[in-house]
């Protein structure tokens, strides 16, 4: 019903029943407000119009929520992905060096065996359990599949582990290590000396297990020695590291610490580690060493053997860098003069006096 339809009839309402006042008021606001919901309808239909300004707060409070979810996941994710990331370890040029260095002398050299090739299965598993006191099944299980890679007295090798970390073997050494690292570490047994350079990985700790104990890193060096007699010898180089003595609780290292594990108590210290970085760069580094010690570390190095005409000439003290890498009557001549004494070699035996 249109606007003049209404007058009409109101006209006719009127002479009827004569003129009400009210009821024309009434019908005046009727009409107007029926028109301006009708305007107010059509503009909204074809856009002309936007909504209160009561919803538009609203809707751009949603679209303001669900933009911070969504930054608030992005970012998140990023953080996780930042977090769970293995990052293999940083190889410095003087490392590099020193591997093709060793290399070239041919000292690069160390056999590659299974693990279980000569015990069996279950004495491997009893051994993990009893002497490296692994009680994890799924640990033992892993190691059971593992090789062991070993060096001879005058060898050393560079060994790469599946999940990217560098491994540096002293002479005499071995490490068992898994083909693959499943589960939530990463583990290996180590009998010798080794420097290792632990890819990072926040969510997998590595493990290194010696009779003695075990050393736990996220990513870092350290250098990890078994030579002494029933002990074990770590030193932090950087990063942090966790030792626990079997059969005691977790201890945590600082750079420039050596722990000394021994009848499962751990001795820490602060010392220099630049002899223990300076091996892995190919270099031995001596500081007030006996020449007895120096010598014997030169005749296994080398292969020779080491007789001194007196005994004063055994406590004599030197200080110097040799490089791991040079034929040995070099470092003979550097060891003569610094420290004086007379050394002469004769086939496989080196005398001083």
């Amino acid at each position: 019903m249109n606007k003049e339809t209404l007058d009409n009839l109101l006209h006719d309402i009127q002479e009827h029943c004569g003129e009400d006042e009210d009821l024309v008021r009434r019908y005046d606001d009727y009409a107007a407000t029926d028109a301006e919901k009708a305007l107010k309808q059509m503009l909204m239909r074809t856009g002309t119009m936007t909504r209160s300004p009561r919803l538009e707060l609203c809707r751009r409070y949603r679209y303001a929520m669900v933009a911070a979810v969504a930054a608030f996941l992005v970012c998140g994710l990023f953080w996780w992905w930042q977090y769970a990331k293995v990052i293999p370890p940083t190889v410095s040029e003087e490392v590099q060096h020193a591997i093709a260095m060793s290399q070239k002398s041919g000292r690069q050299e160390a056999s590659v065996t299974p693990f279980v090739q000569n015990l069996g299965t279950q004495t491997v598993s009893e051994n993990l359990r009893s002497t490296y006191h692994i009680q994890e099944d799924e640990v033992v299980e892993q190691l059971l599949t593992a090789k062991q890679v070993t060096t001879r007295s005058n060898k050393e090798f560079w060994l790469t582990l599946p999940d990217g970390s560098l491994v540096h073997l002293n002479y005499n050494t071995h490490i068992i290590y898994p083909e693959k690292f499943v589960g939530n570490t990463r583990d290996v047994l180590l009998d010798g000396e080794a420097y290792f350079m632990v890819a990072k990985d926040r969510l997998h700790p590595f493990r290194v297990h010696t009779p003695q104990g075990m050393t736990t890193a996220y990513g870092t060096e350290f250098n990890v020695s078994t030579r002494g007699k029933n002990s074990t010898e770590i030193v932090l180089v950087n990063g942090s590291v966790g030792v626990t003595p079997s059969g005691s609780s977790e201890q945590l290292m600082r750079p420039k610490q050596k722990c000394s594990i021994n009848d499962n108590q751990c001795l820490m210290e602060n010392i220099d580690v630049e002899p223990y970085v300076a091996w892995n760069t190919g270099h031995f580094v001596f500081e007030d060493c006996q020449l007895w010690r120096l010598m014997d570390v030169l005749s296994r190095w080398y292969g020779v053997k080491v007789q001194f005409l007196s005994e004063p000439s055994r406590e004599i003290l030197f200080t110097g860098i040799l490089s791991r890498y040079n034929e040995i009557n070099a470092s003979l001549e550097a060891i003569a003069t610094v420290a004086e004494v007379d050394i002469r070699t004769e086939g496989n035996v080196i005398t001083i006096k």
